[in-house]
């Protein structure tokens, strides 16, 4: 079979990016939702109880828009959902890691009595100065003002779902899969570099040493990143396919 070319539900550069780097070797590529058809503004509902949930309700969103009239390249599509989940935080911002700074959504109550005592905070407060990015770390470190460092374990998540539908001489083939990878660490006590995105800066992973994803180039990010690992799986059910030509 020739290229495999996968719609990624996401307007995201830097997942786009690593996507193509991982999955580049078994002749697959990646193009936006809106080359493949879908809107500019499409965003479906995320209201899935966890990240495998949300990662397949976008694939199928996406899925059917361009099902209709797939698109002459385009085989399937792949659509990821991630986050962070900190073990004194009950495993919030979780799903919500994206608009954690909006409120006190989906935290345990002892955490959101908390988030209410210092929502007034200058690290907590909204504004029109600072970058979502910002004010999601923001309020993070606010409710673990105080935890020491062992006890601030955390762990990004990221679920990816693939769908294709391949046509052939034989008919259409049907794919369904999806890969969870993680990586564990620690929360740091303040933002640290300038490479990455959303809680990069503050977050450490274990096994490399001190430093924060925010301090490390996206290869080395990308060699033990939640995503990586669950891109990883995607790889290996790739290669087991028979939707790729493994070299």
């Amino acid at each position: 079979m020739g290229e495999l070319i996968l719609a990624v539900a996401t307007g995201n550069p830097h997942k786009l990016k690593e996507i193509q780097a991982v999955l580049s070797p078994l002749g697959v590529s990646v193009v936006t939702a809106a080359k493949a058809g879908a809107p500019d503004d499409f965003a479906p509902d995320e209201n899935g109880s966890n990240f495998e949930e949300n990662s397949r309700l976008k694939a199928v969103a996406l899925m059917k828009i361009i099902s209709g009239d797939m698109p002459p390249c385009v085989d399937g599509v792949i659509a990821d959902d991630s986050g962070l989940c900190v073990d004194a935080l009950g495993g919030a911002p979780g799903v919500y890691s994206a608009r954690f700074a909006e409120g006190p959504a989906a935290l345990p109550n002892e955490v959101g009595r908390k988030y209410d005592g210092c929502k007034s905070s200058r690290l907590t407060q909204r504004s029109d100065t600072c970058s979502v990015d910002e004010r999601n770390n923001a309020k993070l470190l606010g409710l673990l003002e105080g935890v020491p460092y062992e006890a601030r374990t955390a762990r990004f998540v990221c679920a990816i779902t693939l769908m294709t539908s391949c046509c052939r001489d034989s008919g259409t083939d049907v794919m369904e899969a999806v890969c969870l990878g993680e990586c564990e660490g620690h929360i740091a006590y303040g933002p640290r570099g300038g490479y990455g995105f959303g809680y990069d800066p503050i977050f450490i992973p274990d096994g490399c040493g001190e430093r924060t994803f925010g301090e490390m180039l996206s290869d080395e990010k990308n060699a033990v990143s939640h995503r990586a690992r669950a891109l990883a799986k995607l790889y290996d059910v790739l290669s087991a396919s028979d939707l790729v030509d493994v070299k």
